[in-house]
């Protein structure tokens, strides 16, 4: 850990849940997130979600997240394409 990254400990699937996340992107003009993570049809899809229903621009780095199964994977990935990018 570098001493400007900042650690957000989460108790929910998303990042956004109960955390200091939205206002610390907010203070620093950040409009625009990609996400990574473990797993896909969980914590990847709710952080995505409230992040666009926040107003963020969200783009999930695809090669940097998994799911249980591949079709369960393929789902999620799925439904997130309908209002995410994906790289």
């Amino acid at each position: 850990q570098h001493r400007e990254d900042i650690l957000i400990e989460k108790h929910w699937y998303s990042a956004f849940t109960d955390t200091q996340l939205e206002k610390l992107l907010q203070d620093r003009a950040i409009k625009h997130l990609y996400i990574a993570g473990v797993t896909t049809n969980n914590c990847v899809r709710a952080t995505i979600t409230d992040g666009c229903l926040l107003g963020f621009k969200v783009t999930l780095v695809r090669d940097c997240t998994l799911s249980a199964s591949e079709n369960t994977y393929n789902t999620s990935i799925e439904h997130i394409s309908r209002f995410a990018d994906i790289i």
